[in-house]
């Protein structure tokens, strides 16, 4: 395995004039900011209508932890398949342009998600993450979905074109690395990829610079997993157009909120366009007994 060139020259800008032997910039201070931009987006969240932030003051906060402080790196995807659903579709809309991401002509546009702005259509999926892991792909995103009893379910199934890579972001991997905890569904060498790369960074910076990447890691780890709510939401999908804007960047890879311990992933339309094919649509009904949480189909 071999370090992602441009995450080593992303350290060596991010790192200039720091060392673990001495400073000659003022590190303290970088940490402190990133910190008090921190709790700024902490206590708007969690705060109703107390707290008090502009959209512009969370992307310039979200632009600052993001764009100077947390330092990522592309991971390279390959040879995955992908569902994505949508509940009650009517028989004569059942075409992959319906049931892929919003077009900007489509004159429904959709609301603000969990990565996404409102009225940007982005294509988020559930990853088949094995050979004989449908069924658990198909729960997870029918879970992804809030499908309900009785629902009828269209499920778009897609694939990466042949010997083309998707590069992906991976929020909080730090945070995995450091308390050793691997996602279920990431395979070892994957980690071990990882973990190559947090401690390349980690040798390079100085203890403030460490400490306020790790300050955000930390924070991105926490709230991505957190239950959806607007104001999550005003936070997050100024974090996914701050991590996908670079062109070489195709989306994100993250743990599904709704299914532990499964991967489902958000892309650009323009790679859906460039690195997806639409395979089959298949049409199900649910079922789902009392108090159980799998669904049943048919």
């Amino acid at each position: 395995m071999k370090l992602d060139q441009r995450f080593v020259s992303l350290v060596s800008r991010r790192s200039k004039g720091c060392s673990s032997h001495g400073c000659h910039r003022d590190c303290a201070a970088e940490c402190l900011v990133s910190n008090t931009y921190i709790q700024d987006l902490k206590q708007y969240i969690s705060c109703g209508q107390g707290g008090k932030l502009s959209a512009h003051e969370i992307d310039q906060r979200v632009s600052h932890l993001i764009g100077d402080v947390y330092i990522t790196f592309d991971f390279p995807y390959e040879k995955r398949e992908f569902l994505r659903a949508q509940c009650n579709v009517p028989r004569d809309e059942l075409v992959v342009e319906r049931l892929s991401y919003f077009s900007t002509s489509d004159p429904c546009q959709p609301g603000i998600g969990r990565f996404n702005k409102a009225g940007d259509g982005l294509f988020y999926a559930t990853v088949i993450n094995s050979p004989s892991g449908t069924d658990d792909a198909l729960q997870t995103t029918l879970q992804e979905i809030r499908a309900k009893d009785e629902d009828e379910i269209s499920v778009l199934r897609s694939s990466q074109v042949d010997g083309v890579d998707l590069n992906l972001r991976i929020i909080g991997y730090g945070s995995w690395v450091r308390e050793g905890k691997k996602p279920g569904w990431m395979q070892d060498n994957v980690f071990d990829y990882l973990k190559m790369h947090y401690n390349y960074l980690d040798s390079k910076l100085c203890d403030n610079l460490r400490k306020a990447s790790q300050n955000v890691d930390d924070f991105m780890a926490s709230i991505i997993a957190e239950p959806e709510s607007k104001k999550l939401y005003d936070v997050t999908s100024s974090i996914g157009r701050v991590l996908m804007e670079s062109s070489s960047i195709d989306g994100i890879v993250y743990s599904s909120t709704r299914a532990a311990d499964y991967p489902v992933i958000v892309l650009k339309p323009n790679s859906v366009d460039d690195k997806i094919q639409y395979d089959e649509i298949t049409v199900i009904k649910i079922h789902q007994k009392p108090h159980q949480k799998n669904f049943e189909w048919w």
